[in-house]
């Protein structure tokens, strides 16, 4: 199934339901005065973070949404009621944007947390409610008021401080990701197909636990040539970013490291403080003087990491326990202040 982040819809909220035009009747006072009551109150729509969401699938093909509108008041001075609200579900990560002026008007980062963004129109007042000393038997009642709309655009990216990008093919095993294998503790080869989307872990590191959005790139052999870098505007929450370029060519590998960075270049990420490069690994081969000093003024100097403090490592070859050792220092070093006990 594709995988929908960004999406566009029409919300409104509830319509108050219209006051009534009634009058009281009955067998020794037929006319006893206006009795109508007002009509309910328009449901409101509200935005609600469900913790096991990972996209905005659930609401593809969805044009419009709308609250319930209130009931209209009746005789007896019976009041509406009131329409029930309407709960719109998403990932956390997820902003809502006006899709006119571009307005930011919800951003919901964290489990249950919920917000209200548009309110159900007031119900109208029923002829009870409008008679006066000068005119006691009004033959009129309120219209109910509209409740709020917007044209929206929803937008949902990863909400981990951390995001690794790790690539679907690796030297001699194709659909491997070796970072996210290790800082997970899952086996990523045996779901690939469950894996081509972003997703949210938590890696362990010394009685701590760190928050990690996951982001797989597309890499064919010949890497340079054949690289994909799709959902990339997840990086947007992200204040550290990690890029595993490692198990590749040193040829290939300073090609792919410059055409994530311009794609990068392109998207927002206004949190963006720290770039971790790292390369080596299987297949490396042995790189020309200089060349790791020549990619860290590659990063150093690109737009796209503007402001980001940069960091290149190399990682030794083989499979050992020791093979993201100085990766995994530096991380739990820079990500220290988002950390979670157990």
């Amino acid at each position: 199934m594709t995988f929908i982040d960004t999406i566009e819809i029409d919300l409104s909220a509830g319509k108050g339901g219209d006051g009534s035009t009634s009058f009281a009747r009955f067998a020794r006072e037929p006319l006893a005065g206006p009795d109508g009551g007002d009509g309910g109150r328009g449901g409101d729509m509200i935005f609600a973070v469900k913790p096991d969401l990972e996209d905005l699938n659930h609401l593809a093909g969805v044009s419009r949404l709308s609250a319930e509108d209130g009931k209209p008041g009746a005789g007896g001075k019976c009041y509406g009621k009131n329409g029930s609200n309407l709960t719109v579900e998403v990932p956390a990560g997820t902003r809502v944007i006006c899709a006119r002026s571009g307005e930011e008007l919800l951003k919901l980062m964290n489990a249950g947390e919920s917000a209200l963004l548009l309110s159900g129109g007031k119900g109208g007042k029923g002829n009870v409610k409008l008679a006066t000393a000068s005119m006691r038997t009004p033959h009129r009642a309120e219209d109910g008021a509209p409740g709020e709309s917007r044209l929206v655009e929803i937008v949902y990216r990863q909400a981990a401080p951390v995001l690794v990008m790790d690539s679907t093919s690796s030297v001699g095993d194709d659909y491997y990701f070796r970072l996210y294998a290790h800082l997970s503790g899952n086996r990523p080869a045996e779901f690939y197909f469950y894996m081509r989307k972003p997703r949210i872990f938590y890696w362990s590191q010394d009685f701590r636990k760190y928050p990690v959005a996951f982001l797989p790139y597309q890499l064919r052999r010949k890497q340079s040539d054949n690289v994909k870098f799709p959902n990339l505007s997840h990086v947007y929450h992200a204040h550290i970013l990690a890029f595993h370029a490692a198990d590749m060519k040193a040829a290939d590998a300073g090609a792919v490291l410059k055409r994530m960075l311009d794609e990068l270049e392109d998207c927002e990420r206004p949190n963006l403080e720290h770039f971790v490069a790292i390369f080596g690994g299987d297949g490396f081969g042995e790189p020309s003087s200089g060349l790791f000093d020549e990619w860290r003024r590659l990063c150093d100097n690109h737009p796209a990491l503007s402001g980001a403090s940069v960091s290149v490592l190399r990682v030794p070859p083989g499979g050992g326990e020791g093979r993201f050792s100085e990766f995994d220092t530096l991380l739990a070093k820079l990500a220290f202040k988002f950390a979670k006990g157990d």
